[in-house]
């Protein structure tokens, strides 16, 4: 089964493009993570049983590798 992880990236997010309205998802998180922009990142086979909830993790992202705190793992990501 792939594994992937949920993740706040620590970069500011500059929005380049017109904010278009959205619908209200169909599940509504009231926690404190459902204001934080969060990106899915596939978890390599070998780090399965080493990465968890809280750890600083070094992603990918664009043209550059950032650290990104790992909020929860998942088995599937929506892209």
């Amino acid at each position: 089964m792939t594994t992937y992880i949920e993740a706040v990236v620590n970069v500011p997010i500059r929005r380049s493009f017109r904010r278009q309205p959205a619908p209200p998802p169909a599940e509504t998180d009231s926690g404190e993570m459902a204001a934080l922009q969060t990106f899915h990142y596939h978890l390599p086979p070998e780090l399965e049983s080493t990465v968890a909830p809280g750890h600083l993790v070094w992603v990918p992202f664009g043209a550059q590798e950032l650290q990104a705190v790992v909020l929860r793992r998942t088995s599937s990501a929506p892209v």
